[in-house]
């Protein structure tokens, strides 16, 4: 019985120091694909400090997450107008050089997509990833494919649509008051 519990001990010490950490990654930029963001208002390149973009991936067919860069951040500014460059982005739960899902998004005056006063999203698109392993020795820099951006964003105005609830409280409201006014 010790042999076994000894002959078990080794054989996960040596499963878990011959583990590799490498992750899929892509570049964060948009430089590469030369695509801009846009304004559709007027045209223009975006810029400003409260214009925002964010990389958006996962495995093909699967659930697309935020991917953050290897300092965290996954929520970034541009660094120029209409252009974003936040480095390597580390895809989460895939392999190195996996085919990934990728769209882009972008807005524009709020602390995040889903409350922006204006937003844009890009088409998604099928690519490969790169390569990571944080535990190399001697430590090898995160490398990704370029982002195969098909098309510029263009940020829109969000248009405020009632929820159906909202209405339909509006519309019982008013039936309350012609009711009222009636006796």
């Amino acid at each position: 019985m010790k042999k076994t519990l000894v002959i078990l001990a080794t054989l996960a010490a040596l499963a878990a120091t011959s583990k590799t950490y490498a992750a899929a990654t892509i570049s964060l930029n948009n430089y590469d694909s030369d695509k801009p963001i846009f304004y559709l208002k007027d045209g223009t390149k975006a810029s400003g400090a409260d214009v925002f973009v964010e990389v958006l991936a996962g495995p093909v067919g699967g659930v697309l997450a935020p991917v953050a860069n290897t300092s965290a951040l996954s929520k970034f500014g541009l660094s120029e107008p209409g252009y974003f460059d936040n480095a390597v982005g580390v895809i989460p739960g895939l392999a190195d050089g996996a085919q990934v899902d990728v769209q882009v998004r972008t807005w524009k005056g709020g602390a995040s997509y889903d409350v922006a006063a204006e937003s844009g999203i890009s088409a998604k698109w099928t690519q490969a990833s790169g390569t990571w392993n944080p535990n190399a020795s001697p430590p090898v820099p995160a490398s990704g494919p370029a982002l195969g951006l098909t098309s510029s964003i263009t940020i829109l105005p969000v248009s405020a649509i009632p929820e159906p609830s909202v209405v339909i409280l509006a519309m019982l409201g008013g039936a309350a008051v012609l009711i009222r006014r009636r006796k």
